[in-house]
């Protein structure tokens, strides 16, 4: 067991849930924290949807798409591509989601944001380290799919969106946290306060891997992947007794995987990246398919090394004390 992680209950992020007012017990921690997501996904998802439905309504009536013929409209919605600027707003929407979850936590339940894992020391060197952590990590998949052939580089093709394409890094900041903040700093950290924190890492993994069920283009390893994500990250947190290493290297595996490498994020498409990788048919197990490299070998074996490296340095930090 490894006692960096075991420990984690006495950790300064947890020190801050001793006195909040929150259940018992994890099953109706649970039920709090689904009432509480819904809430918060309602409210991030009702503005880019007031836009985004005209805007395909109109993009299906100039496709000439027959709205009467379901099976062209769902081959129509699965192949539809958002533009940037409404990606980049849908982003920024999730913010919302972030700001409900902590007026949730401190004014509701009296936590302090240093219980959702927002330490201030160091807060800069880990976004930083973080982020280039993630961009790595989604390169190292990128690298797997190039190395066995089931991707391939195909160039450049970010001519003159530089303005978009900043604004989807700014989105994706945005995102990355908003994520963290509701599956790691509410809710994983509420469980440990009465479960084992690998269970808690577990059972927030899989809640977060719930949260994508509605995502397209799902694959076999897909949902594994996204629940192997869940508790990378619940570790990363763990491990480091911060959110904003994790917030960043979530926010920039997004950016890179969508706007650096073109690839789809979690079954979703980007119409700006900086350069384009194709995926190679009957190769799906490798890069993922339709729903990216998430969905792929690639990932499983770099969250994998991910997890391994966090739970060995947690230990053998704990041996350097001794």
């Amino acid at each position: 067991m490894n006692k960096r992680i075991s420990g984690y209950r006495q950790s300064e992020t947890m020190q801050g849930t001793i006195s909040a007012r929150t259940p018992e017990s994890p099953v109706l921690q649970c039920l709090l924290f689904l009432g509480v997501f819904l809430v918060a996904m309602l409210v991030e998802s009702a503005p880019p949807t007031v836009l985004a439905f005209p805007y395909m309504m109109a993009q299906l009536l100039i496709s000439h798409v027959d709205l009467s013929d379901s099976a062209a409209v769902m081959a129509f919605s699965t192949s539809f591509t958002l533009p940037g600027w409404l990606v980049a707003m849908q982003l920024f929407c999730t913010g919302l989601a972030t700001l409900l979850t902590v007026v949730y936590c401190t004014d509701v339940e009296r936590r302090p944001l240093r219980s959702l894992g927002f330490a201030r020391k160091n807060a800069l060197r880990d976004y930083l380290t973080g982020a280039a952590l993630g961009v790595g990590m989604i390169g190292g998949a990128v690298l797997v799919g190039v190395s066995t052939g089931s991707l391939e580089y195909a160039g450049s093709s970010l001519r003159g969106n530089g303005g978009v394409f900043f604004l989807l890094l700014l989105g994706w900041m945005v995102q990355g946290m908003s994520e963290e903040v509701v599956f790691r700093g509410f809710f994983c950290n509420s469980l440990v306060r009465k479960c084992n924190p690998h269970v808690a890492a577990l059972i927030s993994g899989i809640a977060f891997a719930l949260a994508h069920m509605a995502n397209n283009g799902k694959t076999l390893l897909a949902i594994p992947n996204l629940i192997l994500f869940g508790m990378f990250a619940a570790y990363y947190m763990y491990r480091f007794d911060s959110l904003w290493g994790i917030c960043a290297l979530h926010s920039f595996w997004n950016f890179a995987q969508g706007n650096l490498f073109g690839i789809k994020v979690s079954g979703m498409s980007l119409d700006v990246t900086a350069l384009r990788f194709v995926s190679k048919e009957g190769r799906e197990l490798i890069h993922g398919g339709l729903f990216g490299l998430e969905g792929g070998v690639g990932v499983t074996i770099m969250l994998l090394i991910g997890i391994g490296l966090l739970l060995f340095t947690g230990e053998q930090a704990e041996k350097r004390k001794v």
